[in-house]
């Protein structure tokens, strides 16, 4: 966070931080809802993720439907009442019942990745901070779940078991990296994680910092050889002690921190490969280096009181550093009268904090007053004040779909090539769903048998594509077949009925110069085309656009077409003669 506040671009590679990366944390509670939806605190995470957006006021309300019943069943009764994130717990429930059943069926491989799919949770953590790193971890993490796949088949719960249990005995692996993130960042890890590695300067700082001694503390302490002790209690009195047992314990305990400690300073000093710099603060470094020589034996070495005694890293690192011979300024604050055993292979500097003090004032105004050299001042503002060229041209994106360019302006004679072809049956209150009316009406025109146009042929088709799954029940029940019966009545219908060659909702790209020579890609669908002697004739179905006039509609509607008229004269061949907007 230091590092970031100061704009240092910095990674981590903890061996933690793949299990606990929040997005790795999210895709496992996906899992385990899928092994056993009836776990709240899962359940509540996945809800207020953004993948569903429940927000917490809503997930107050599903709570309060049943207090005493647990998150689950208050959100089947969620899914039938009338809150205002009814349609999202609907959806969620769906789309899980949809996963579970899929999990009965093929590996946790496959159903993470149909995870991934359905969720879009790629490109969720893509857009965050750090979003090469999340999707790197949540490949990383398929690609364990791949790998259990092909050790393994016992399924989904016992590979959610192996994760837990990787977590609880730290052996997770390092977080993922992506390709290009870290090379030119500062990486950050443990010594533990440095352990094989080496770099050609080190630096071990803080080496003055007291150990953590907190596990010895606690009135009730644990060991593995020594098993359980406690402190004595004397409730009455108001008193506690040490016993025998907390105090053997505790000393146990002692001793192998301090040999964990030991061994990553060993680590810590066996990193560098040409430099190695040790610093260490402290508030009385007189008084603390006065007592290393009774440390030491008659041959120079600690004895062993000492290494127990130590607190920090320099208790250590300061008696075995007096027989050097670079050491003349500790050897001066020890005592001034102990030998240099051996050769000078450090240098040691001691530095009072006067030393160390801040430029006053007026150093700081004789730096600012300092020459400066013109042509480089010129340089700078030059580039400063350099803006990209073609700064506009990033407004728009490198694709389009046909319907994001209905906001662009439009020139008078394109809207000119449209004509109309209203419905003017207005929609009645309490239909179906907008988006739903116009998925069964675009459905029905792409697969029903334009000969067949009757509003009874209609109706019976609607119900033949139902029971063949082509149509849905919603659909179903939303197909118009007044508008349709009556869209084949017109004179426009009944040349589309009676057309030869017909095509019907095409799939196209097409490459378009938006901005001077500057091309973009416009994907789109073409609802319908068909050909008659002189030329193609164009259809766009909407059943949007309530309220607005004629005048509007083309407005709104005519650069989509002018690409779907480009994209059939470009892929097709021959003229496009006429343009209809259905409504």
């Amino acid at each position: 966070a230091a590092l970031a506040e100061a704009g240092i671009p910095a990674v981590a590679t903890g061996g933690s931080a793949f299990a606990e990366s929040p997005e790795v944390e999210l895709a496992l509670d996906l899992l385990r809802l899928i092994d056993n939806p009836r776990q709240d605190i899962p359940l509540a995470a996945v809800l207020r993720s953004p993948l569903f957006g429940v927000s917490h006021d809503q997930l107050v309300e599903i709570r309060l439907l049943d207090k005493k019943a647990d998150l689950w069943q208050t959100l089947q009764l969620a899914a039938s009442s009338d809150l205002s994130c009814s349609g999202r717990v609907r959806s969620f429930l769906a789309q899980l019942t949809a996963w579970r059943r899929l999990a009965a069926e093929c590996g946790v491989d496959q159903l993470l990745l149909q995870v991934y799919n359905d969720t879009s949770i790629m490109g969720l953590v893509g857009a965050m901070e750090g979003g090469e790193r999340r999707q790197a971890n949540l490949d990383q993490l398929h690609a364990r779940a791949h790998q259990y796949q092909e050790q393994s088949a016992a399924g989904l719960f016992r590979f959610l078991c192996r994760m837990d249990d990787d977590r609880r005995l730290d052996s997770d692996v390092e977080a993922a990296l992506p390709p290009r993130e870290g090379a030119d960042a500062v990486q950050i890890m443990s010594i533990h994680k440095s352990k094989g590695l080496e770099f050609p300067v080190v630096f071990v700082a803080g080496l003055a910092a007291r150990f953590n001694t907190r596990d010895e503390k606690p009135d009730v302490i644990w060991q593995s050889d020594l098993g359980l002790a406690g402190r004595r209690v004397l409730r009455d009195q108001h008193l506690k002690f040490n016993t025998l047992s907390h105090l053997a314990v505790a000393r146990r305990q002692h001793e192998q921190s301090l040999a964990e400690e030991m061994r990553i300073l060993y680590v810590a000093l066996t990193r560098a490969k040409r430099r190695l710099i040790l610093t260490a603060s402290s508030r009385d470094l007189g008084r603390q280096a006065a007592a290393w020589p009774e440390r030491l034996d008659g041959e120079g070495r600690m004895q062993q009181y000492a290494l127990i005694a130590a607190i920090c890293p320099l208790d250590w690192l300061g008696p075995a550093l007096l027989s050097d011979g670079g050491a003349v300024c500790l050897r001066d604050l020890a005592s001034g009268q102990l030998p240099a055993i051996g050769d000078a292979s450090w240098q040691c500097f001691v530095h009072p904090l006067s030393e160390l003090a801040l430029p006053t004032d007026a150093e700081e105004k004789q730096t600012e007053e300092a020459p400066v050299d013109e042509g480089l001042l010129e340089q700078v503002r030059q580039r400063f004040a350099w803006s990209y060229p073609h700064a506009h041209r990033c407004a728009y994106p490198a694709k389009w779909s046909v319907s994001e360019l209905n906001r662009l302006g439009l020139a008078e004679d394109e809207r000119s090539q449209v004509r109309l072809l209203p419905d003017v049956e207005e929609e009645q209150p309490g239909g179906p769903a907008a988006n739903v009316r116009g998925s069964a009406i675009h459905r029905m025109l792409e697969v029903m048998d334009f000969s067949l146009s009757g509003r009874e042929d209609i109706a019976a088709q609607a119900e033949s594509l139902l029971s063949a799954g082509v149509l849905t029940s919603d659909e179903a029940a939303a197909v118009d077949t007044a508008a349709l019966a009556r869209f084949f009545r017109s004179e426009l219908g009944a040349r589309l009925a009676a057309a030869d060659r017909v095509r019907r909702e095409s799939p196209f790209t097409l490459s378009r110069a938006l901005d001077e020579d500057d091309l973009v890609l416009i994907q789109g669908v073409i609802d319908a085309a068909f050909w008659e002697e002189d030329g193609w004739v164009l259809l766009d179905y909407k059943t949007g656009g309530r309220g607005k006039s004629d005048a509007q509609l083309i407005a709104v509607y005519s650069e989509q077409l002018s690409c779907y008229r480009q994209a059939i004269e470009a892929l097709w061949g021959g003229p496009v003669k006429e343009t209809w907007l259905c409504m």
